[in-house]
């Protein structure tokens, strides 16, 4: 039994067989003397819960430990509850680590007492079978000042831009007893998104951060077999998104006097948009009116005096609207149209942080109804300079996608 654990490596997995061999040995060759690996199967049925059993007989630091169809959140919050090192590491059974990643985050967290290292990560195109620059991942996008690029900062020092940075888990090297001390567990009601809640959670604790501009993570993009992979149509209809709106909402009341609140509130209209693009379009309809609720709540209630994030809600609102649905006889023809505007949309949509809103109040993209009436789809983003080339592409990508199909514009 390894005494005095330095870390936790705690991978969730389900059906991650195609890549989950490649990740657990990239874990295993790290040089870090005394950790863990903490592997929970979530239900696998295509073989990941024997490879897993496979090399925790060929290094005792694996240890597995099986529930049937939890969840992420419950899988991960298994893995915590098992864990004994003095740092955490959540990593995902399809993505890998590189040599020596976990000895120098170590020595980062140690050097400066750091609660949480926030480091950078390789983008790997699974398509392209090759790193592509994503600066969303690699230079914290250019929302952190240089000046505090690989330096330790307080609450004070980054509250203003922390939650436009990525809500993903598996780029934080975290402290155990920071976690454990101030309960910050995962969601288990919630089957999309529910690390950026955890990240909610982390960062309203105001820990002590260190901002690293090294890569320690790889992250697999364009996958098919991931731990989100198990959403089907029935979870995908029970999504309790009313109670992610529920959790949220009382954390922007119980940290009122010590976060924006228009920061959280903007994120919770990132997470709304984001389950919105990641379901099946047989499921939009439903997600529809789910949201529309929502937004009723909101504007009935009387503490949320934001009027900045209330404007970017009000444009959420107009974009879930029933009359905003192209209803089209012709199913091939309606299908087609979501799917291109989702391809479109998701072309901006992954230039990070880009909500549905009136921020600047520019216009992205300028459509005219059947009544010749002029239709303005606003987006929310900051450094436009740097991103005009993009949604440039993405909207010319759209014009012309719609003529060639003799698509209807929403009207």
């Amino acid at each position: 039994m390894i005494e005095n654990v330095k870390l936790s490596i705690i991978m969730p997995v389900y059906n991650a067989g195609k890549y989950l061999e490649d990740a657990l040995k990239s874990v295993v060759d790290q040089k870090l003397p005394d950790m863990e690996i903490i592997c929970v199967d979530d239900g696998s049925t295509d073989g990941s819960l024997e490879i897993l059993e496979k090399f925790a007989l060929l290094d005792a630091r694996v240890k597995v430990f099986t529930q049937h169809r939890k969840g992420v959140g419950s899988a991960r919050n298994l893995g915590l509850a098992k864990s004994v090192g003095k740092y955490i590491w959540f990593i995902d059974a399809d993505d890998w680590i590189p040599h020596n990643s976990c000895e120098e985050l170590y020595g980062i967290a140690e050097k400066n007492k750091a609660d949480i290292v926030y480091f950078c990560v390789d983008y790997f195109d699974s398509m392209k079978q090759t790193i592509v620059e994503n600066k969303w991942f690699n230079n914290f996008n250019g929302w952190v000042d240089e000046k505090y690029y690989n330096s330790l900062l307080s609450f004070e020092e980054y509250r203003e831009f922390i939650f436009r940075l990525s809500g993903a888990i598996w780029h934080k090297f975290i402290l155990r007893d920071f976690i454990i001390q101030n309960k910050i567990y995962f969601s288990e009601n919630i089957f999309l998104m529910e690390d950026r809640l955890y990240c909610f959670d982390l960062f309203l604790k105001k820990p002590k951060i260190f901002f690293s501009l090294e890569r320690f993570y790889t992250y697999r993009s364009n996958r098919i077999d991931n731990v989100m992979g198990r959403l089907s149509k029935d979870n995908i209809l029970e999504l309790n998104i009313f109670y992610y709106f529920q959790e949220v909402y009382n954390r922007i009341q119980k940290q009122s006097k010590s976060i924006e609140q228009k920061e959280l509130l903007n994120n919770l209209l990132e997470c709304f948009v984001m389950y919105y693009y990641r379901c099946h379009v047989n499921f939009k309809n439903a997600y529809y009116n789910k949201v529309l609720k929502i937004m009723k709540v909101i504007k009935q209630t009387q503490n949320l005096r934001y009027l900045h994030s209330m404007d970017s809600f009000k444009r959420c609102e107009n974009l879930f609207k029933k009359k905003n649905i192209v209803k089209i006889v012709d199913k091939d023809i309606t299908l087609t149209y979501i799917n291109l505007f989702n391809i479109a949309f998701f072309r901006i949509k992954k230039t990070p942080f880009i909500f549905l809103g009136k921020f600047l109040g520019i216009p992205i993209f300028t459509f005219r109804n059947k009544d010749g009436v002029s239709k303005k789809i606003f987006l929310e983003f900051h450094f436009l300079k740097k991103l005009k080339n993009r949604i440039k592409y993405a909207a010319i990508y759209l014009e012309l996608s719609i003529k060639r199909w003799k698509i209807p514009i929403l009207s």
